[in-house]
């Protein structure tokens, strides 16, 4: 999620919501930081390890995320 701090200028807010579906097992976050939408041509590269649109970055938190979330039976969708 620090990311999304990164992500807005000073003095803005970030949203953040946890909806939870107990009939379906299923529990879902929803980050906003109220700028504008990723590009979508590096949107889907966002979750592959070592990519980073940050020079001093490694690449990792989005696929480790992912990673954890897949063996937990869950998924993660950006927009």
């Amino acid at each position: 999620m620090w990311n999304v701090f990164e992500a807005i200028p000073e003095a803005e807010t970030v949203k953040s919501e946890i909806e939870s579906n107990t009939n379906l097992n299923q529990v879902c976050i929803h980050v906003d930081n109220g700028t504008e939408p990723i590009f979508p041509e590096i949107l889907t590269d966002l979750t592959q390890q070592f990519y980073s649109t940050k020079y001093f970055e490694t690449g990792l938190g989005l696929a480790i995320t992912k990673y954890i979330l897949e063996v937990h039976s869950g998924e993660l969708l950006m927009k």
